[in-house]
């Protein structure tokens, strides 16, 4: 009698194995098969770079909404009292990029050389992996510039930013920008990134000068940040970024468009995002 439950016990902790293997071999069967047709047709037109758009100041003031994105599987939502989006993808769900209904940045509104004053934006997010497996490898977050749909993760996009939070690297409009985390970001660290505008020279060096008068010759420059639980850990400047790497761009980043802060995800994912400024935690030790 003992053996015979001993055996069972066995048949039963292999099937689960196997079962956990089988989904994880599944997710990864899901990510090379080839997309729907509705997917397809979509990513048959290429993405438009959209001029800025028109926003009054009071509709960029209420608090951020995450658009559905087109074939979404799972499900996005706000679970009250919590201040927090949750997004709850699914097996089937392939690459999705999720991105804010307004923008975070209005380039007519939030430019540093129509108001003089630097703007940040940012967004913060946790990954809370399901069934205790490691689903980090599913989740990017980042910026994309313009409204048009997007179809990729941001980073993976043209005209976009992101970190992957599987491998640490940051991504700049579809190339690899440098190496933040060696070892990537863990399951349950809330991760953040954010953008810096204000105004500086040609050589991207900030100058009250310029801030001051509106010199002509001033432009806009960006500095790009990442944080784990609610430090910053990694931090350049766009122009240094691209002088280190060849061919990189940062077209659609410099100021000049409109930018929604945009969750990645791929596969099975259960992420806790942050969109407003007074529920950061960065934001929160910063002050």
């Amino acid at each position: 009698m003992a053996n015979h439950l001993l055996r069972s016990a066995q048949e039963t902790a292999s099937a689960g194995d196997l079962s956990q293997k089988a989904r994880r071999c599944q997710q990864k069967l899901y990510r090379t098969s080839p997309k729907p047709a509705r997917r397809q047709s979509l990513c048959c037109r290429p993405r438009q770079l959209c001029e800025p758009q028109v926003f009054s100041p009071e509709e960029l003031e209420d608090p951020p909404l995450l658009a559905l994105p087109e074939g979404l599987v799972g499900k996005i939502w706000q679970p009250r009292p919590s201040p927090r989006w949750r997004i709850e993808t699914k097996l089937r769900d392939l690459e999705l990029c999720i991105p804010t209904t307004l923008p975070a940045y209005s380039a007519l509104l939030h430019s540093p050389l129509a108001t003089n004053c630097s703007r940040m934006v940012y967004v913060e997010a946790e990954n809370r992996p399901r069934h205790g497996e490691d689903g980090i490898e599913c989740l990017m977050l980042g910026f994309v510039a313009g409204g048009d749909r997007v179809s990729k993760m941001p980073g993976k996009e043209q005209w976009s930013i992101g970190v992957q939070c599987f491998d640490g690297r940051l991504y700049l409009n579809g190339s690899v920008a440098d190496t933040i985390m060696t070892r990537g970001f863990k399951p349950g660290q809330l991760v953040g990134i954010g953008l810096d505008f204000a105004v500086g020279d040609y050589g991207g060096r900030q100058t009250e000068d310029n801030v001051s008068t509106g010199a002509t010759s001033s432009s806009i420059v960006v500095e790009v940040f990442v944080t784990s639980d609610g430090e910053r850990i990694w931090s350049r400047r766009m122009h240094e970024l691209l002088k280190r790497h060849e061919g990189l761009s940062d077209k659609g980043l410099e100021g000049r468009h409109d930018l929604y802060a945009a969750v990645g995800t791929m596969g099975e994912a259960n992420v806790d995002v942050s969109l407003e400024k007074k529920y950061w935690k960065y934001v929160q030790q910063a002050e």
